[in-house]
């Protein structure tokens, strides 16, 4: 799966290379997943504390990369096309920021753009954002500022 996505690939290239091997597992385990369980557990139990990390990460990754696949990718295509939320996003070197910026990019950008076009933030976008790390609600928080901005003027 990481050879496939830049940004797997891009946060498993940050880790320590003993790391590697718990982040692969953790990617294969939670492919398609969109929830924690006993199963996932144990084999994060099974692995050395080095690979744990790994593992964790790939989680903290790919959970919200499977729940929210799609806003992730009109969020991206937006990113590719638009050079200010592009610039955004490359001004912090964090995959988990990116994500977010991705995510609220779908829900608030130009409906001409793929985007949903939400003018204001609802439950079901606040839920979205609680569910993402700090630094993805970061992200998720600048992009929606951003593409409200564009909306009120």
């Amino acid at each position: 799966m990481a050879a496939d996505d830049t940004l797997a690939r891009n946060l498993r290239n940050r880790l320590p290379e003993a790391a590697f091997r718990g982040f692969d597992i953790g990617l294969g385990i939670w492919q398609g997943n969109t929830a924690p369980g006993p199963g996932k557990q144990r084999y994060h139990d099974a692995l050395i504390k080095i690979e744990q990390l790994g593992f964790d990460t790939a989680a903290a990754y790919a959970l919200p990369r499977n729940k929210y696949a799609a806003l992730i990718g009109v969020g991206a295509a937006i990113a590719g096309a638009d050079a200010e939320v592009a610039a955004m996003r490359a001004a912090k070197d964090n995959v988990y920021y990116w994500l977010g910026v991705d995510i609220a990019s779908a829900l608030f950008g130009d409906p001409a753009a793929g985007a949903q076009g939400s003018k204001l933030l609802g439950a079901d976008a606040m839920a979205i954002r609680n569910s993402l790390n700090v630094q993805g609600q970061s992200g998720f928080n600048d992009s929606m500022r951003l593409h409200l901005a564009r909306t009120q003027q």
